[in-house]
């Protein structure tokens, strides 16, 4: 097949997407050979390969010489700028029969390799990760890295290295090869235990419940809770309960708001063990001893009861006798809660005369002598990290475990995972999800790491380049997975386009600003900081929240002017009152700065739009509603996704509605216009085009007819959306996404987790 190339056709050609095998062919003007003396040699031909669907194809040559250059060719004509010795590209679904070469020169003369044909297979599927590294909180039912937990909250030890954690309103079991899935729902936060049977008990509040499996299903049974002859104080004050422990006997222990410790009976009726509210900081038995206003509470394995309270180590045992060891804790260990920002304690015994307790950002060690180590962390140093002992690092930890290996497993928080330490040697790992990885840093695959993506687009070179919010850069992720930052300080207000010249357009502040390939900025249009909806050449245009930008098939800039958002003042007024400026319109801008509007009502506003979250579905005129996203269309038709409504409309650009799609339900919140808000809308060159449902995370495809198809998402076990990044086939799941980009035929790019991920759609 005979394909004539220029500038324009070599970087469509990176734009493709396909599975590709690749064998040399005959055809080579060249045996491989210098020709004359001082030439170059070529040692290593190009060798044949194959790549799936979406998979960077990389040729490359190794050459002998002096002072060596290197050009590549297609269908013997040179591709602009391959000049190196390897050459890395998508594929196009075109490009079946052509054939590359790679000519070797120097001052001695040249050689040109053999050609390697190309033969498109059958497009495939899929989710992959292209840069940066997976994780953070999600809902995702996987194994151990895979999964991922919200702000897990408790986590208790159960027989045969299982471990049980209350995370997402929900129980989850994580067995010992990691494999975590959702046994029940658990609204609300709160304690849980497993006991000797294997059945988890929580805590709620002052509820005390059961997990049982009643006709093949697993349901919640209340512990009847009689707590009558347990109440000292006569008053109607909330009889509250908490610090939920098991004994070595499988009775259950709870310290109450009146500051007394408490068993609970084979009948139903709590039993006053220790303490009195009238008491302070007193040993003694029973109604004669007294506590603190807080404390941890964990069993020895002898069933005493191990007591921390303020910076002392007290004992309960099973007649009631409160005793205070000698020796207290190091002054300022924030075992306790001691204000805002100190996470929630816990203790749970080792097992060995001591317990391991919760301090801060830390794990600690606390012995019955007195003794105190600290496992793994640091108390007032939050953050993560996996390693030995202090080289360790927590984000607000809030529970722990011992397993039956002896490990300890920690709940940590703010982190969104689940780790474990050694206990012998303080090396910590983590055992269930993965944490995010938030950072700028280039390099290459999961070398690389972003933060806060706003916006994207791709190019015809089959680049994804990417606009991050914190630190105001510009970033190129190439078709090899290689990650550069391009430019500091770039506009991050609103959208990105890249045009066929190299040319970057972003916004900042109500101005649409040109970046040449060098760095050097430009106004096209708007005036930074004035809201209008005038049309005219640069600064005379005046725009209200330009978003979505992109460039259509004539090279002129379109741009979705999103309503701006100004807040009614009112006297006590509770709920939000909003105006929405002027927007909803398509401007065009020429590349000599000249504004147009192309659709939508210029001065148009949304009134006094009131967001009552009592009643979220109570918003005055529902009829209105906000164009948020935009996307153009191969045939220079545009796609506009409306936020509250929910829908997305194709028009042609007189305004003729030629399709309409329903992507979801009436929104239960009036969806602000921000570049940050996630999701994203796209169109292949085929014209297909695929939006992401912010609510679950789904990817849906429009297809003619208004007929909504999913491509993209999956549900867990109870039901409710997948919330995380599954890679490999579809439907997979994602998390969060935003700048979505159709990168290359049947292939979407998006970020999702603080990473790149190709989507192939075949």
């Amino acid at each position: 097949m005979s394909v004539r190339i220029d500038r324009r056709r070599f970087h469509g050609l990176m734009l493709a997407l396909g599975a590709v095998a690749v064998t040399g062919c005959g055809g080579s003007s060249s045996d491989g050979s210098g020709g004359q003396s001082g030439a170059p040699s070529i040692d290593v031909q190009p060798a044949s390969t194959s790549a799936a669907v979406g998979d960077t194809v990389s040729l490359e040559v190794v050459a002998s010489g002096d002072g060596l250059r290197y050009q590549w060719l297609r269908d013997g004509v040179e591709i602009p700028g391959a000049r190196s010795a390897r050459l890395a590209f998508v594929i196009q679904a075109g490009d079946d029969g052509a054939a590359f070469a790679v000519r070797v020169e120097n001052a001695g003369g040249s050689v040109l390799s053999r050609a390697i044909t190309l033969a498109l297979l059958p497009p495939t599927t899929g989710i992959r990760l292209i840069a940066g590294r997976l994780g953070g909180s999600g809902l995702l039912e996987a194994t151990a890295s895979d999964a991922r937990i919200e702000r897990p909250l408790s986590v208790a030890a159960g027989p045969g290295g299982v471990m049980v954690v209350l995370a997402n309103e929900a129980i989850w079991q994580i067995d010992g090869s990691g494999v975590a899935r959702i046994l029940a729902r658990a609204f609300g936060d709160g304690e849980i235990r497993v006991d000797a049977r294997g059945s988890v008990i929580r805590l709620s509040g002052s509820r005390l419940a059961r997990l049982e499996v009643a006709a093949g299903e697993r349901q919640w049974r209340s512990l009847a809770v009689d707590d009558t002859a347990a109440r000292l104080d006569p008053g109607p004050q909330l009889f509250a309960l908490s610090r939920l422990t098991l004994d070595a006997s499988g009775r259950i222990h709870l310290f109450t708001s009146e500051r007394t410790i408490v068993r609970l009976e084979d009948d139903g009726s709590l039993a006053l063990l220790a303490g009195h509210p009238a008491n302070d900081f007193r040993d003694g038995v029973g109604q004669g001893a007294g506590f603190g206003g807080n404390i941890l509470m964990t069993a020895l394995d002898d069933d005493r009861l191990l007591i921390v309270d303020g910076d002392r180590v007290r004992t309960v045992d099973p007649q009631g006798v409160v005793e205070t060891l000698p020796d207290s804790l190091p002054y300022g260990l924030p075992l306790v809660p001691q204000g805002e920002g100190v996470p929630f304690g816990e203790i749970v015994a080792d097992g060995n005369d001591g317990a391991f307790a919760v301090a801060g950002h830390a794990i600690v060690r606390i012995g019955l002598d007195g003794g105190f180590a600290r496992l793994a962390g640091a108390e007032h140093e939050a953050g993560f990290a996996d390693g030995a002992g202090a080289q360790a690092r927590f984000r607000r930890p809030q529970s722990i475990g011992v397993d039956s290996r002896g490990m300890v497993v920690v709940a940590d928080r703010d982190n969104h995972v689940v780790r474990r330490i050694d206990p012998g040697t303080g090396e910590c790992a983590t055992a269930v999800a993965a944490a995010a990885s938030a950072a700028i840093v280039d390099g290459s695959g999961v070398a690389a790491r972003f933060e806060q993506v706003a916006a994207a687009c791709g190019d015809r070179a089959g680049n994804y380049h990417l606009v991050e919010r914190r630190g105001e850069r510009l970033r190129t992720v190439a078709p090899d997975g290689r990650v550069t930052t391009r430019f500091a300080r770039f506009p991050v207000d609103g959208g990105l386009a890249v045009d066929a010249d190299g040319y970057f357009y972003g916004v900042r502040d109500r101005s649409i600003l040109r970046i040449a390939p060098d760095g050097s900025e430009s106004l096209l249009a708007g005036r930074e900081g004035v809201t209008g909806f005038a049309d005219g050449r640069g600064a005379e245009a005046t725009f209200a929240n330009p978003q979505s930008l992109c460039v259509d098939a004539d090279g002129a800039l379109l741009v979705l002017d999103a309503p701006r958002r100004e807040r009614t003042p009112g006297v006590l007024q509770i709920e939000p009152i909003f105006d929405f400026i002027y927007g909803n319109t398509i401007r065009r801008v020429g590349m000599d700065g000249e504004v147009t509007t192309l659709l939508g009502e210029p001065g148009g506003r949304i009134e006094h739009v009131l967001i009552d979250w009592t009643d979220p579905g109570t918003i005055e005129r529902d009829e209105q509603t906000e164009w948020v996203r935009m996307a153009c269309g191969p045939s220079g038709d545009i796609y506009i996704a409306e936020s509250r409504l929910q829908r997305v409309h194709r028009v042609s650009r007189d305004g003729t509605e030629i399709d309409r799609w329903q992507v979801g339900p009436l929104a239960e919140r009036w969806i602000l216009p921000a570049p940050y808000d996630g999701g994203g809308l796209a169109v292949l060159a085929d014209g297909r085009a695929y939006v992401v449902r912010v609510s679950d995370n789904a990817l849906l495809q429009l297809r003619p007819g208004g007929v909504v198809t999913p491509v993209v998402g999956s549900e867990t076990s109870d039901g409710r959306a997948a919330v995380g990044v599954r890679l490999g086939a579809l439907p997979g799941s994602l998390n969060r996404v935003s700048g979505l980009v159709a990168i290359a035929a049947g292939s979407l790019i998006c970020s999702s987790e603080n990473a790149v991920l190709r989507i192939g759609v075949g």
